[in-house]
């Protein structure tokens, strides 16, 4: 068993583990439920101040490389619905990651030339450099890999600004969905047993789906 695959199996037990022990000690969600509704209610009736609110909190997060894209969309789902939600959020996360791209730039941190010829580091310098869009698009389907950390390994590698923005966006855009779309049902949620629907299961299908498959991805890259 490879290492990702075994801390893998170790996230997927910890998260069974949580799910059983909040169905047995929490069978009802009502009081946290309540407090959520209150506040998506608060959300609707103050629509456009809380898209304003979700945006500048994933730009401000992606500027300063901060690990709050998960949290965000799930709470963008929750809040509006994850059609806007979704669409807040990748706007957001694209906009502050290309200021991050940018800085790294004018700073003139640039990766070629720091490897030595053949190592690993500089095939790979090489291969994003051959094939940008899909090298960033690739990368960002990798959920175990730091966001901000692709970010600025991108911009050090010298691809251009709009193939890092335009790999950014057909990666991100279905993770982004995904984590929204569960924060939208998850709000919805009264009990354990609300999760067990045809529409959850493949909202968590598709989850599993972009999981495992960033996982071989990586696996893949590594063999390379």
């Amino acid at each position: 068993m490879t290492p990702v695959i075994k801390r893998l199996s170790i996230l997927l037990a910890v998260i069974a583990v949580l799910v059983i022990a909040c169905a047995v000690f929490f069978p009802d969600f009502s009081a946290v439920k309540n407090t959520v509704l209150s506040l998506y209610s608060t959300a609707r009736q103050h629509f456009l101040v809380t898209l304003l609110v979700l945006l500048a909190l994933n730009i401000v997060s992606q500027m300063l490389a901060l690990p709050a894209k998960t949290v965000l969309s799930l709470s963008a789902g929750a809040l509006i619905g994850y059609l806007p939600g979704a669409a807040v959020t990748l706007t957001g996360v694209i906009a502050g990651s290309a200021v991050l791209f940018a800085t790294v730039r004018w700073t003139g941190f640039s990766l070629p030339g720091k490897f030595r010829p053949e190592s690993l580091g500089s095939r790979i310098v090489e291969r994003i450099r051959a094939r940008p869009i899909r090298a960033v698009m690739g990368l960002r389907l990798v959920l175990t890999l730091p966001y901000p950390a692709i970010t600025v390994g991108a911009a050090a590698a010298g691809i251009k600004l709009r193939h890092f923005i335009i790999g950014s966006l057909i990666g991100d855009a279905p993770v982004v969905v995904i984590y929204n779309i569960a924060g939208e049902r998850l709000r919805q949620l009264a009990a354990p047993s609300d999760a067990i629907s045809v529409n959850e299961i493949i909202i968590l299908s598709a989850a599993a789906i972009v999981l495992i498959a960033s996982v071989f991805f990586r696996m893949k890259k590594k063999k390379a």
